[in-house]
């Protein structure tokens, strides 16, 4: 407590007047204020809460009780003050505005609240507070919100110039939200007791700090830079872990929390449910929030979601909650579908023999187990497309010069008029088979005579069976007109001579196909 030195104690009559008459109204009313509801505060059923400049007008203030030249007045009203913060649980110092950052606010001691166990700083420029160590022994809750500073600063140093590393024995409660932390380090070992920690909206790129914390069960990391879930102590009780509006895009190491009952991970970059995989070994979790991710876009993002959850919560009585609303029927049905499998060894090439565990790929891409139990891995069968190009067909009609011998055999004339049934009808060579089926139907060979040198021929040479008919000499033998393709010849019942023409084109019309067939019809009815 600051003390008056003796050389000024001359002027202490005027001492109420240098206070200044607003300082002297505004004690006047935070006394009459505590007098009236102060019960409430002392019994910890209300928080105390002053701003800045008036703190440090009342402590100034306090300082000057003990030159007991005062006014009656505002010594009773300073009296009852130093008493009340002596006594007071909780207290909140802030600043309501920034004009009073320029208002001439002066530095003020702590000490005073010696029986403060919940304390907290709001928009405080932390060169103004002093003697926090003060309070190191007795305080269990310390808030620090929108201020600078640095937690070497704030625990190793108790805000004070010399460092002084000591424990926080009691300590179980820690906030320091918008203070633009970048790191935690190493002065988070200075709390061996604490079981909250919330260290939201800041900067905060890595949790390296966090594994000296044994008793920890509330961890808020909202709103800040992270890139993958924290490393804890192997032996805390974490049950709450709030990283939403992360950089989170995997969840690994997530199966090391066993305790936690709720997760938040809303605002981050899951892409795809199977990152929920981890979260599949927690057999507690009740609240999941995947709210603003990639993979609440999904269609069946709850039923997907919901596959990831531990088996055991299947049989919860109170259902899981998801996204802020409770699992379904058909959702908690699904609960515990899908679980991680560890990743394969190595292996030889597996033989069609052997049959191996059935494992499938899952919906997005990592390996999940099937329901359905061991099977004989098989090809697949991959079925090939060939196009062949069509055939270029000649538009000149081709004809060709065929002798066929007829076949000694006792159904040849019904072949023949098989054959000349199928001509009435006007059906072509090709729909009614092709030459094969002809040849097939009149029991034939096909015997096409080859190219021999020119020659005359000699009366002597030339077959009996020719004899009667008539041989005019032909220019070309190789080219003949339509009706030189058809031969008179006398019929013989082992052998008939007979030159049609092949088949016409497609693209021939239906008329030229049946010219075709009725010229063909009139030779075959020549030699009957």
């Amino acid at each position: 407590m600051a003390r008056a030195t003796p050389g000024k104690k001359q002027g202490m009559p005027g001492r109420g007047q240098e206070l200044g008459k607003d300082v002297v109204e505004a004690i006047a009313k935070l006394a009459a204020l505590l007098r009236r509801c102060g019960q409430r505060v002392l019994t910890d059923q209300s928080l105390l809460s002053l701003t800045w400049p008036l703190y440090q007008q009342v402590t100034a203030a306090v300082s000057l009780i003990e030159t007991k030249q005062l006014e009656p007045s505002l010594l009773l009203n300073l009296e009852y003050l130093q008493s009340f913060l002596s006594r007071v649980p909780s207290i909140r110092l802030h600043h309501t505005s920034i004009s009073e950052w320029n208002s001439g606010a002066r530095p003020a001691s702590l000490s005073p609240l010696v029986n403060v166990t919940h304390l907290e700083l709001r928009r405080l420029p932390f060169q103004l507070v002093g003697d926090l160590a003060s309070l190191q022994a007795s305080l269990l809750s310390l808030s620090v919100d929108h201020c600078s500073v640095s937690l070497e600063l704030l625990l190793a140093s108790s805000l004070s110039k010399v460092p002084s590393p000591t424990p926080w024995p009691a300590l179980t409660s820690l906030t320091l939200t918008h203070c633009s932390l970048d790191k935690l380090g190493s002065p988070v070992a200075l709390l061996p007791a604490l079981t909250y920690l919330d260290c939201s909206h800041n900067r905060l790129t890595s949790t390296m700090g966090l594994d000296h914390l044994p008793h920890l069960s509330t961890l808020l990391l909202s709103f800040n830079q992270l890139h993958r879930p924290p490393v804890m102590h192997p032996e805390a009780p974490l049950t709450t872990l709030a990283l939403s509006y992360n950089r989170l895009e995997q969840l690994e190491g997530m199966q090391r929390l066993p305790c936690i009952r709720q997760l938040h991970l809303s605002g981050n970059c899951l892409m795809h449910h199977d990152a929920l995989a981890p979260i599949s070994s927690l057999p507690g979790l009740n609240l999941l929030d995947l709210r603003f991710n990639p993979v609440s876009c999904h269609p069946q993002h709850r039923t997907l979601a919901a596959s990831w959850l531990h088996p055991s919560l299947s049989s919860s009585p109170v259902p899981p909650v998801l996204d802020g609303l409770p699992l379904t029927r058909q959702e908690v049905a699904m609960v515990g579908s899908s679980r991680l499998l560890a990743p394969p060894m190595p292996s030889p090439p597996p033989s069609s023999t052997v049959e191996e565990e059935h494992r499938s790929v899952s919906r997005e891409g990592s390996i999940v187990t099937s329901l359905g139990g061991s099977v004989r891995r098989r090809k697949k069968k991959v079925r090939e497309a060939v196009i062949l190009d069509q055939p270029t067909i000649n538009s000149e009609e081709t004809r060709i010069k065929v002798e066929v011998e007829v076949a000694e055999a006792p159904s040849s004339s019904c072949y023949k008029d098989e054959l000349l049934d199928a001509l009435k009808k006007s059906q072509s060579v090709e729909s009614y088979g092709g030459e094969s089926r002809l040849e097939e139907l009149l029991g034939i060979t096909d015997k096409t005579p080859e190219k021999l040198p020119e020659r005359e021929l000699v009366p002597e040479e030339i077959p009996d069976r020719l004899k009667t008919e008539s041989t005019e000499p032909v220019s070309n033998p190789e080219i003949k007109t339509e009706e030189d393709l058809i031969e008179k010849a006398q019929p013989d019942e082992n052998q008939i001579d007979l030159l049609f023409v092949t088949s016409a084109p497609a693209f021939m019309g239906k008329g030229g196909r049946e010219r075709r067939v009725h010229r063909l019809t009139t030779a075959v009815s020549a030699c009957r």
